[in-house]
């Protein structure tokens, strides 16, 4: 029974260690922030956020096709237009992609990447700042990042929740938690997922052609 307890306390004191590493227990820290404009290459989303490394994976290693290795220093980006807790999973629609610059951008005119390359505005947002780690922070910092937001919002009532951002900028292992403020951003976001959707090739299978009734 000793070495029971012992083993299991062992284990705990690993679980806690790790919990901390990726950033359990760090400070969170609301802050107002301004994004400048941005290039990027992107893609649209539905379904389950957990999902969206789904689209993500294939555009990056796209990228690292024109790029080389100068693609691991991409900063990639999660724009989330629904709330989970009251949208349907089926029906989350989020923007994930990568920050290029204007160079990049150039290389990639020719390119087809069953992508878009536009411009993500400039916006002013409160903003959670969290350490990357590897893998579990991305977990933590969300668990983090997202209570520290909502709480900061409640104090707020000038605020409200509209869509969020996530920078993901792993070179410099850091991963930025952005709520924008005011409607405009969300608004031009949404349009840019519409016509997004709108403009990709249908692969829905056809309609079902009722059978003609005998004469």
């Amino acid at each position: 029974m000793k070495k029971v307890l012992i083993f299991l306390g062992i284990i705990a004191v690993a679980l806690i260690g790790a919990y901390a590493y990726f950033g359990g227990f760090s400070s969170v820290t609301v802050n107002n922030v301004t994004r400048d404009q941005k290039i990027a290459v992107y893609v649209t989303h539905t379904g389950c956020y957990k999902k969206m490394n789904d689209d993500m994976m294939p555009l990056y290693k796209n990228l690292e096709k024109t790029f080389g290795p100068d693609a691991k220093n991409l900063v990639g980006f999660g724009i989330y237009l629904d709330n989970p807790e009251t949208v349907k999973s089926t029906d989350l629609r989020s923007i994930v992609g990568y920050f290029i610059s204007e160079d990049q951008a150039k290389k990639l005119k020719d390119e087809t990447f069953h992508s878009g390359i536009t411009v993500i505005p400039s916006y002013n947002a409160i903003s959670v700042p969290f350490t990357y780690r590897g893998m579990p922070s991305f977990i933590i910092g969300v668990m983090r990042a997202y209570p520290a937001l909502d709480k900061f919002i409640m104090a707020n009532p000038e605020l409200k929740w509209g869509s969020s951002v996530e920078i993901y900028d792993l070179q410099n292992h850091q991963v930025f938690y952005d709520v924008p403020t005011g409607e405009s951003f969300t608004i031009m976001m949404t349009n840019l997922y519409t016509k997004s959707v709108l403009a990709k090739p249908s692969t829905a299978p056809a309609a079902p052609v009722e059978p003609t009734p005998a004469k």
